[in-house]
């Protein structure tokens, strides 16, 4: 389908060919990728110095850093319930689905393999 275009292009090298065509498959993935995970995460970046209220940005630095840090109180207590539910949570559901997994692989008497 893109030969045509290649030849016309001057791309005529095989491996120049082979490079392109990887390219052309790869660009769904990096166009979503911008979109839908770089876009988000530069503007919630630049958002996170302004007072956003979806009418207007109003540039405050790092004023925002500092209530989180200094004046909230219920960052630092989300912060360690994020903590020990991570270090809690992710261990037990991966031992969990290791034992299901060797249970499931077990060879059971009467049915065949």
């Amino acid at each position: 389908m893109f030969g045509k275009l290649l030849s016309k292009l001057g791309v005529k090298n095989m491996k120049a060919r082979e490079s392109v065509y990887g390219y052309i498959f790869i660009l769904p993935w990096l166009i979503g990728i911008l979109c839908f995970v770089m876009g988000p995460l530069i503007f919630s970046f630049i958002t996170s110095f302004t007072d956003y209220n979806m009418m207007k940005m109003d540039f405050t630095g790092l004023t925002n850093y500092k209530k989180m840090f200094f004046e909230d109180q219920l960052f630092w207590k989300s912060l360690q319930n994020t903590v020990v539910y991570a270090l809690i949570n992710i261990p037990l559901v991966t031992i969990g689905g290791v034992v299901v997994a060797c249970i499931l692989n077990r060879s059971i008497f009467g049915l065949r393999t």
